[in-house]
């Protein structure tokens, strides 16, 4: 997954790679010429509901682009379209099945129910952009870059809110997975208020509202 690209190309298409058990299968979206795609998460629910996210430009330099997500029906990809009005690029796909998918990039936070997306942009102080997201619970919660307080938020169903996380000050990048168990597993780095960082891991079972 992410892009195809030759020095001498006049466009470059996003493309998407599928291992068999033998060898993969490499598959090229469409891409008008002199523009370029790509591709940076993507989120396999079943084998006839795969999307993926990243952007869209019209240039093969990669500075006029705007979120581009794509969807797998078992037979084609095809885009489902973001709002109009958007820039830049998306970085995390998660999805609990096609009528509920999330995506995220720099601060921008879009939710499809099926039928349309509806926007849920991160506004806590200190956040400069998403890191990552995942599925905890039933409920959703991000990882963040953040340079002042803690770098954890959950959906509440109308807002992002920050949440307690395994640091009790700054954590920046943070990454997240859920584990067979049900609980979430953070990783990123520490950073104190002399300069420094450190990486972090930690197991949270059930992180609490802050």
């Amino acid at each position: 997954m992410g892009e195809s690209r030759t020095n001498t190309a006049t466009s470059v298409p996003g493309v998407v790679g599928h291992w068999d058990g033998t060898s993969w299968k490499v598959t090229k979206l469409p891409q008008a010429a002199g523009g370029s795609t790509k591709l940076n998460s993507v989120q396999v629910n079943s084998a006839t509901d795969i999307w993926a996210a990243g952007q869209t430009c019209t240039d093969t330099a990669g500075t006029n682009c705007r979120p581009y997500v794509v969807k797998y029906d078992g037979a084609n990809w095809k885009e489902v379209a973001t709002p109009t009005g958007l820039t830049g690029s998306l970085t995390k796909v998660v999805a609990r099945g096609s009528g509920d998918v999330w995506v995220v990039g720099g601060t921008t936070a879009l939710h499809w129910n099926g039928t349309g997306w509806t926007r849920a942009d991160i506004t806590l102080k200190g956040v400069t952009s998403f890191a990552d997201l995942a599925f905890c619970g039933g409920q959703l919660y991000a990882g963040l870059h953040s340079g002042t307080d803690g770098a954890f938020a959950r959906w509440n169903g109308q807002a992002w809110e920050a949440v307690t996380g395994p640091v009790s000050y700054s954590a920046d990048g943070v990454r997240l997975t859920t584990a067979t168990d049900g609980s979430l597993w953070v990783a990123g780095r520490t950073m104190s208020f002399f300069g420094s960082s450190s990486p972090f891991a930690a197991r949270l079972a059930a992180p609490a509202a802050g």
